[in-house]
C-alpha cells in the first residue's frame, strides 16, 4: 500500500491507481470560504483522491481572498485561516500550460471566458498523461463544458 501526503492515506490502493481532481478557483473558493457549495468542496477535498491545483486557480483564490478582506466581507483572521488552508490542504500545486491546439479547438467549441477555457484545456491537455483527470467546478458553463468531454467530476 502507498500513500501519498494529503490523500490515498490507508485506502489499500496505490497512488498511481487514485483518481485525480483537478480543483478550479470556484471550488477551492467554496472549500476556503463558507459558500452554499463549502459542504460538497470538503466532502470532494475529504475523498481518497490526487486533487490537483494550476497555478492560475492559486492566484485567482489569492486574488478572491485579498478582494474579500479589503472589501471587509472577511475578517483578517478568516483571511489567514483561508490562506493557510490553501497552503497546506490537500492539493498538489501543478506548474501547467494547456496545448496551444487544444486551447483553440476548445475556444471554438464552448464559448467559455478565457480562464475557464484555460482550466478545460489545462485538464484536457493533462488527459495525456492521467486519463483518469476530472475537472471540478461549480460554475455551470465550466462544469458543463467539462461534461461534455467526458471530464467533468
Amino acid at each position: 500500500m502507498s500513500t501519498c501526503r494529503h490523500c490515498c492515506k490507508k485506502t489499500g490502493v496505490t497512488e498511481a491507481e487514485q483518481p485525480v481532481v483537478y480543483w478550479d478557483a470556484s471550488t477551492l473558493v467554496s472549500a476556503l470560504i463558507v459558500d452554499v457549495h463549502t459542504a460538497r468542496a470538503l466532502a470532494t477535498a475529504e475523498r481518497p483522491v490526487v486533487h490537483l491545483v494550476s497555478t492560475l486557480a492559486y492566484a485567482e483564490v489569492v486574488a478572491a481572498i485579498a478582494r474579500a478582506e479589503s472589501l471587509r466581507r472577511l475578517d483578517a483572521r478568516r483571511a489567514k485561516a483561508a490562506r493557510r488552508l490553501l497552503r497546506d490542504g490537500p492539493w498538489r500545486r501543478l506548474m501547467l500550460q494547456p496545448d496551444w491546439v487544444v486551447i483553440n479547438t476548445l475556444a471554438a467549441q464552448s464559448r467559455l471566458r478565457g480562464a475557464d477555457l484555460w482550466h478545460l484545456a489545462s485538464v484536457s491537455t493533462l488527459t495525456r498523461q492521467l486519463p483518469e483527470v476530472r475537472l471540478f467546478s461549480f460554475d455551470d458553463r465550466l462544469a458543463a463544458a467539462a461534461a461534455g468531454l467526458g471530464l467533468g467530476l
